[in-house]
């Protein structure tokens, strides 16, 4: 009996360690978007290794709290924001179009808002669109290394997050089970068998 808790144990801990859930700070004043006459920051990109999560898994993309874009008097004015897979964590300068220089394409496509001075296009083909509330359960494309996360404005350099709650939770919804795991799968069945033989003929 002690060896079989014990097999039961390795099992819940594989699966476990197959799971992984975090929650990542969103500063709404960073974007990979295009902006003009806009004092915004490059965003800082996600390593999606960091947090267990590797091209083909499918995970869940969660916002919780929101930011404020200038309006006085509010904390958490929307959540609206915008993401875009990478391959690489490079982002070129504010004056390009395309500044994510690996970007890849997933999810449904949002069309970007223009920038709030000469409303220039800031339009890319790779990103998608994340509601609060809602969680959006996506593939990790194939070379997908990066993610980076955006609030979707028009300008940038006014906006906070007083309370500091405006996040994305990245969690592994379906993880692709390794052939190493039916070898396991495989060992364990023998190893029963073999027990069963052994009381058998006691």
């Amino acid at each position: 009996m002690k060896y079989y808790k014990t097999i039961v144990t390795a099992v819940i801990l594989l699966f476990a360690s197959s799971i992984n859930a975090a929650s990542v700070a969103i500063n709404p004043t960073e974007t990979f978007l295009l902006t003009n006459n806009d004092s915004a920051a490059g965003t800082t990109p996600i390593l999606l290794a960091d947090h267990g999560i590797l091209a083909g898994d499918i995970i869940d993309l969660e916002i919780f709290g929101g930011w404020n874009f200038g309006v006085n008097g509010h904390i958490d004015f929307t959540s609206n924001t915008i993401a875009v897979f990478s391959s690489s964590s490079s982002i070129l300068l504010s004056s390009t179009l395309n500044r994510v220089t690996g970007a890849i394409d997933a999810g449904t496509d949002i069309i970007s808002h223009a920038t709030f001075f000469d409303d220039l296009s800031t339009d890319i083909a790779e990103d998608f669109f994340l509601s609060a509330g809602a969680i959006l359960t996506i593939m990790v494309p194939d070379n997908a290394l990066y993610l980076f996360v955006s609030a979707h404005d028009s300008l940038y350099q006014d906006n906070s997050d007083l309370n500091g709650n405006y996040k994305i939770n990245l969690s592994v919804s379906s993880v692709p089970v390794p052939a190493a795991f039916w070898l396991f799968g495989s060992g364990l069945i023998g190893f029963v068998g073999l027990s069963k033989k052994k009381l058998w003929h006691s």
